[in-house]
Formats: structure tokens, sequence, C-alpha cells
């Protein structure tokens, strides 16, 4: 994780600007995020928590554009196949979201802190 993390950070991504490179980020920071939940460390390093703080930082937006347009689709008010384009993969939303977890935040907090 380590390696990975530094080759992240040391590139300094940027904001994606294309659909398909913004889809690419997302879909990095998901992959990121299931391999350091695989890894099952005991301990936290910092790097891992600046390189998720960096990757979330970069797609912030982007995240929010899809959490708010896929509260919007339930509202009826779009047609079904433009809610359908804009809904985060079901890999990348439940990885967010396993960021949301108690959890997960207990277990960051508790790592980091030993």
């Amino acid at each position: 994780m380590d390696l990975l993390s530094n080759a992240i950070t040391v590139s300094s991504p940027e904001e994606p600007k294309t659909p398909e490179s913004q889809s690419a980020f997302l879909w990095l920071l998901a992959h990121f995020i299931a391999l350091h939940k695989a890894k099952k460390l005991q301990t936290l390093h910092s790097r891992y928590l600046r390189t998720l703080y960096l990757l979330l930082c970069i797609s912030s937006n982007q995240i929010r554009e899809y959490f708010v347009s896929g509260s919007r689709g339930s509202s009826g008010d779009r047609e079904a196949d433009d809610i359908a384009q804009e809904i985060l993969p079901p890999y990348v939303s439940d990885s967010l979201i396993s960021l949301n977890e108690k959890d997960e935040i207990s277990g960051l907090l508790e790592r980091f802190t030993t």
C-alpha cells in the first residue's frame, strides 16, 4: 500500500476534465479503498490517509454531483436514461459509502492512534 500511495501522491493528480477520465479516477479511488480493506493492516500509515484525502478532495465535486443527481432522480423530474448515466457504478458507490460506516471510521481512528 505504501508504494501505491507514494505513486499516487508523487504524480500530483489533478481534477479530471473529461467524463472518461472522471470515471477512471473514481474507479482508482474505489480500488484504492478496496485494496486497503483487503490488506487489513494492523497499523495505519499516514501516507494512506494523505493519499485518501488527496483522492477524495480531487473527486469531491464529482462525487457530490453523483449523489445529488441520484437523489434527484428518485423525485421523477428526469428521464430514467439520463439518471442511469449519472449514477455511480455499484462497486464505486459501495467503496465510497463504506468509508462512512461507523466501524470503518472507528477502525481508521483506532489504528491511526496505536
